[in-house]
């Protein structure tokens, strides 16, 4: 590729990759996960193994949301 300005043609190198990024979200939208993978062939792409990732993370902010709910009860008893 090239790009043309005031002081003539400069070679540009473009990186010949692709990139697919994925957003998960459950419970209402209450909690989302984000995975992103790149390829030089987006046909080689594992799909099943990102949403296998976007599963994992999704289950950790489940986990960490039920810690965080139950810490901020206790938190709030003890305030009274």
């Amino acid at each position: 590729m090239y790009l043309g300005s005031s002081t003539g043609l400069r070679l540009r190198y473009v990186e010949p990759t692709g990139k697919l990024e994925a957003v998960a979200r459950a419970d209402g939208g209450a909690r989302s996960a984000w995975a992103a993978t790149g390829a030089e062939d987006l046909a080689t792409v594992d799909v099943v193994e990102l949403e296998e990732r976007l599963d994992r993370r999704l289950s950790w902010a489940r986990a960490n949301s039920s810690w965080m709910l139950a810490a901020m009860r206790s938190c709030s008893r003890q305030m009274r």
